[in-house]
């Protein structure tokens, strides 16, 4: 977690110190998130084994099966009802009298060994839930990673170019996409991202910045906006856990495919500001100089990188036209 200094103007005009607590901006795993993602990928990995070993074990519980059954347990059961018959605990008349009462029960009892024996049930029965197992770990890895194979594929395969975004829609003929909010928006055309900004969110408070990346794009508090001298800056999700990854949308996932020269609109007040890149590069995650320039009109756009982790942050400068 990086600590950035972020100055604000209070109500008498004194500039007053504010600590907000960041994890690098676009950085989506709160420390629940973390613990969550591990354990999830540690259970699918737990089944994944599972079934693995349950389809060793169907094979080699009938070879020790019949190992037991056939030179130790079968034996002993006849050798012994042998030995009661010929002592006479067994006779003639015991047998007619209650050889039901004795021998049904065992009777029941090798049919039931056999047929697991010989039709090997338990076998087939461990070998399906093995692949019961190796199936649903499959699913949960696919589960995992669809959402971004998805973004991934939209952006291989449907690359706008020389498309017209607009704040709304005065000729439909004449755009791909309507900006979600006119009042503060940002899209990207060659990574299709057309996404609402949440403005002046306070990192402060974790509850607030999280809320703010389940709607969209957030905007930090203290940063300028878009038209004045500063740094806008603007982070959002590359990826979450993988139950969030839909419904926290991993806008950022294909930040680090922008290069030098790409177009970045941002809407704000139905004002049209467009960028272009001039920069994109990985850094430590204490990296926050860029903040606090005043010279000239700059957006940042941060997220973490690699996706998923909290190792490094992506930054993509850019700067108006």
């Amino acid at each position: 977690m990086s600590e950035i200094i972020i100055f604000q103007e209070d109500k008498t005009g004194v500039k007053s110190r504010k600590r907000a607590f960041l994890k690098k901006a676009g950085e989506d795993l709160s420390k629940a998130d973390q613990y969550n993602k591990k354990v999830w990928f540690y259970f699918i990995k737990f089944l994944f084994k599972i079934g693995i070993l349950l389809k060793k074990t169907g094979n080699l519980f009938l070879i020790i099966f019949n190992l037991v059954w056939t030179k130790y347990a079968k034996p002993f059961i006849l050798r012994n009802i042998c030995h009661l018959i010929e002592d006479g605990r067994l006779g003639r008349r015991t047998i007619l009298n209650s050889g039901d009462k004795i021998f049904a029960p065992l009777s029941s009892f090798l049919t039931v060994i056999n047929f697991f024996v010989n039709q090997v049930q338990f076998r087939f029965l461990l070998l399906v839930l093995g692949d019961f197992f190796l199936l649903f770990s499959i699913i949960g890895i696919i589960f995992s990673i669809f959402p971004l194979i998805k973004q991934q594929a939209v952006y291989n395969f449907k690359t706008p170019d020389n498309k017209k975004y607009l704040s709304s829609p005065k000729n439909e003929n004449n755009f791909l996409a309507i900006a979600p909010d006119s009042n503060f928006s940002l899209i990207i055309p060659k990574i299709n991202i057309v996404s609402k900004v949440i403005s002046d969110v306070d990192f402060s408070k974790e509850k607030e910045w999280q809320e703010a990346l389940k709607k969209g794009v957030a905007h930090a508090s203290g940063g300028v906006f878009p038209g004045a001298k500063g740094t806008t800056f603007l982070f959002a999700h590359s990826t979450n856990a993988p139950w969030n990854i839909t419904r926290y949308n991993a806008i950022f996932y294909l930040l680090g495919e922008l290069e030098k020269g790409d177009r970045i609109i941002v809407i704000y007040k139905g004002k049209e500001f467009e960028y272009l890149v001039v920069e994109k590069k990985i850094t430590e995650r204490t990296e926050t100089s860029f903040l606090t320039q005043k010279k000239e009109e700059l957006l940042v756009l941060q997220t973490c990188y690699p996706p998923g982790t909290t190792e490094k942050a992506l930054l993509v400068f850019a700067k108006p036209v």
